[in-house]
């Protein structure tokens, strides 16, 4: 199985005619017997040749992949989902390298046993190779007539189209003469007419600059106008606005001027009542003031005695410590020391008891004293205790009473100016109207200038318009006529060249086709020549090779559908090969 394998591969490996030929002669007389049935070669032909359609490497390929095998199924009438050609792949597929090749389809389609194909040696016959040759000769020699014929049509063809070239150019030639001269008379006439346009439109230029100016200061004037108008009439309304404001302000004033003496007059009132209520307190005040004035004296004077007592008693301490400190002093004479001591001694010796009796007696009046100016600073602080919310409400009452005074003057004076304002929006409102009244008068007149000068610009313009569009227009014709004229004498000189142009081309077609006849002639030669010799080569190898022979035949046939009548009546005295090949 293993060989098997190995030459089923290498047959793979075969472009597809090679395929298609080995398969033909492999069951030609055996097997399902091509020979007797040659719908069957037709089949397999059929399918080498979508093979070769499909495949992008065309004749040189061998073997397509599974989209492409796909689409060669769905050619040939077998409509597969993916899935089932997956199945169809693995079953086709007798080497399992994911490609099936023209053999294995046909192996598939017709049944056969792959092994039997690859072994089928004997059936290849001989002369293979040769016939091979020969017939690829015949192709060669068909495809150069083929050539050579459609060259002679195309040169017999570019013959007639060159003397219809050239009778058309002579044509063209003489017209082209004529209109250039026609041409010519229309240019000066355009001119002409082009001039008396310009004139006109020059007039109208002037006369739209005019209507266009006067329009412009009339729509100036109307916008003054409307801007004054505008303005006065802002005047008029803020004038309205400002009179009527003016009376609200004035009544307000009244009002609040009203309210003002009212609350001045409470206010008075109020201040007195407070002034009375205040008074009473402020001489218990005044009272306690003075009586902790009084004892804060008497405790200043205990105190002072007291400190006088404190000093003295200060300046013995002080005299003792001072001779002490010459005694304990070694360095001091021992005469001084023993003075120092005697005064120390007499110092010590005095009696300290009435000086001690004054302090105590002294600290103790000191003492009392504090009682009753602590017990004046008391009766003092509570009378001002009593005294300060009468004093803030005096205070108060005054500072409101002032305020309240303030308030009448100002909304007085308040009122007063709204008077005036009032009198001077009514003045101002009135001349306001009026200016108002004079503004518009001013605008309708400016308004019906504009009006007035707009349909006179309207007019202008319209005329400029229509006496441009008459230049523009015969500038146009002008232009074309211009245009006209060298297109003329161009197309003139053109249809010269063209006409001696076309008479070289009719010249060189004649003899383009002279010799691609006699190419034909030639090639047809060289093809009988290479057929005869594929004939011979038939005869020699009658027995073997029958499927070989079948697809060459079959190919020459297909070859014969391209060739034209001449080419296949070039060939008649060749005996035609004739086989069956559609169902």
């Amino acid at each position: 199985m293993g060989d098997d394998l190995e030459k089923f591969k290498e047959i793979n490996s075969m472009p597809y005619k090679d395929q298609c030929v080995w398969f033909l002669n492999a069951y030609w007389a055996k097997g399902i017997m091509i020979g007797a049935d040659k719908t069957q070669a037709e089949e397999a032909w059929q399918w080498y040749q979508t093979c070769v359609e499909i495949d992008p490497k065309g004749e040189e390929g061998n073997e397509l992949d599974e989209v492409q095998a796909h689409r060669l199924l769905e050619k040939h009438g077998s409509t597969l989902t993916v899935k089932e050609m997956r199945e169809v792949m693995r079953e086709i597929d007798v080497d399992f390298n994911k490609y099936v090749s023209l053999s294995e389809f046909l192996v598939y389609k017709f049944g056969v046993d792959w092994k039997e194909l690859v072994n089928s040696i004997t059936e290849q016959g001989d002369g293979g190779v040769q016939l091979a040759e020969a017939g690829n000769l015949v192709e060669e020699a068909q495809r150069q007539l083929a050539d050579c014929q459609a060259k002679a049509e195309t040169a017999k063809a570019e013959e007639a189209d060159a003397v219809a070239k050239e009778k058309e150019a002579k044509d063209t030639k003489a017209a082209a003469k004529k209109r250039a001269s026609e041409a010519k008379s229309a240019e000066a006439a355009a001119k002409k007419s082009e001039e008396a346009a310009r004139k006109s439109e020059a007039k109208a230029v002037e006369a739209e600059r005019v209507a266009t100016e006067q329009h412009e200061k009339a729509v100036a004037a109307e916008q003054e106008a409307v801007a004054k108008e505008d303005e006065a009439r802002a005047h008029a309304e803020a004038a309205a606005e400002a009179e009527q404001a003016s009376l609200e302000a004035e009544a307000a004033a009244k009002e609040a001027e009203a309210n003002a003496v009212k609350e001045a007059a409470e206010a008075k009132v109020a201040e007195a009542d407070a002034k009375e209520k205040e008074k009473s307190f402020a001489i218990a005040e005044k009272a306690a003031q003075k009586a902790e004035d009084a004892e804060i004296a008497a405790q200043n004077e205990l105190q002072k005695i007291l400190d006088e007592i404190e000093a003295e008693e200060q300046a013995v301490a002080d005299e003792e410590a001072r001779l002490e400190g010459i005694i304990a002093d070694e360095a001091t004479g021992i005469v001084k020391r023993g003075k120092a001591q005697n005064e120390l001694a007499q110092l010590k010796a005095t009696d300290p008891g009435p000086l001690m009796a004054a302090k105590l007696k002294q600290e103790a009046a000191v003492r009392k004293q504090e009682k009753f100016t602590q017990a004046a600073a008391i009766a003092r602080a509570e009378a001002q205790r009593a005294l300060k919310p009468f004093e803030e409400a005096r205070l108060e009452a005054e500072k409101q009473r002032q305020e309240a005074d303030e308030a009448a003057a100002a909304a007085a004076e308040a009122r007063a100016e709204a008077v005036s304002a009032r009198e001077s929006a009514q003045a101002a409102r009135k001349a306001a109207d009026a200016s108002h009244s004079e503004a518009t008068k001013l605008r309708k007149a400016a308004t019906s200038a504009r009006e007035r000068d707009e349909k006179a610009r309207n007019s202008a313009e319209a005329a400029r318009a229509k006496a441009e569009r008459e230049a523009q227009a015969a500038s146009e014709a002008r232009a074309a006529a211009e245009a006209a004229r060298a297109e003329a004498e161009a197309a003139a000189e053109a249809a010269e060249a063209a006409a001696e142009a076309a008479s070289e081309a009719r010249a060189s077609a004649v003899a383009s086709r002279e010799a691609a006849d006699a190419a034909v002639t030639t090639s047809v030669a060289a093809f009988k020549e290479a057929a005869a010799a594929l004939d011979n080569l038939k005869v020699l190898f009658a027995n073997s090779n029958k499927g070989n022979q079948w697809f060459m035949d079959r190919k020459l046939e297909e070859a014969k559908k391209g060739m034209s009548k001449k080419q296949l009546a070039a060939l008649a005295p060749r005996r035609s090969i004739r086989i069956s090949y559609r169902k």
